[in-house]
C-alpha cells in the first residue's frame, strides 16, 4: 500500500472527499504497512536529461506517464521502473515496436491500469486488457506476460 502524494490531486478543481496536507501524508509514511509514496501528481508529465535525473535522485522509482518511444527508452535507461498503461492505446504500437527492437526485455517493465473508469474495467478487464492491447502490436506474449506478472511481483517485493 502506498500513501497518496496529494488529495485532492487538483485542489479547487475536484471534490475527493478528503484533504490530505503535508502532516497527514507524513503520518501515513511513518506506518509500517505503507511501502512508500504513490503517484506524484503535481509534477510535470515528462522531463528529459538533468530534470529526469533530479526526479530519480529525489526518490522516485517508477513512471507510467510516458509520452513517446524516446521518453520510454530514456526512462528505462535512467533506471526507472516503467508501467505501460492501456489508457493511452495510441502509444502502444510505438512502445511495442521500441520494445521489440531491444536485445532483451527489461525486468523493470510492467503493465498498469490508470485513468480507467470502473465501467470500462468491468467491461474490458484490467491488466488482462492492457496485456491483450499490447500483444496485438507484436510483442512476444510470454514476455508481455512476464512484464505483467513476474516483473511487477519483483518490483513490489512479492517474490
Amino acid at each position: 500500500m502506498l500513501a497518496p502524494s496529494c488529495v485532492p490531486s487538483a485542489p479547487g478543481h475536484e471534490i475527493a472527499g478528503g484533504d490530505f496536507d503535508r502532516d497527514a501524508i507524513s503520518s501515513l509514511l511513518k506506518k509500517n504497512d505503507i511501502a512508500g509514496l504513490a503517484e506524484v501528481m503535481d509534477m510535470s508529465g515528462g522531463f528529459p536529461g538533468p530534470a529526469l535525473q533530479a526526479y530519480i535522485a529525489a526518490g522516485n522509482s517508477s513512471d507510467h506517464e510516458l509520452t513517446s518511444a524516446s521518453d520510454l527508452l530514456e526512462k528505462l535507461h535512467a533506471g526507472l521502473f516503467i508501467e505501460l498503461r492501456g489508457s493511452h492505446p495510441c502509444l502502444l504500437p510505438e512502445f511495442a515496436e521500441t520494445l521489440q527492437a531491444l536485445p532483451s526485455r527489461p525486468p523493470t517493465l510492467t503493465l498498469c491500469t490508470d485513468d480507467v473508469f470502473p465501467g470500462a474495467l468491468h467491461e474490458n478487464g484490467a491488466l488482462d486488457h492492457v496485456f491483450r492491447l499490447l500483444v496485438q502490436h507484436g510483442p512476444d506474449p510470454m514476455r508481455a506476460l512476464q512484464a505483467a506478472t513476474l516483473n511487477a511481483a519483483h518490483w513490489l517485493g512479492r517474490v
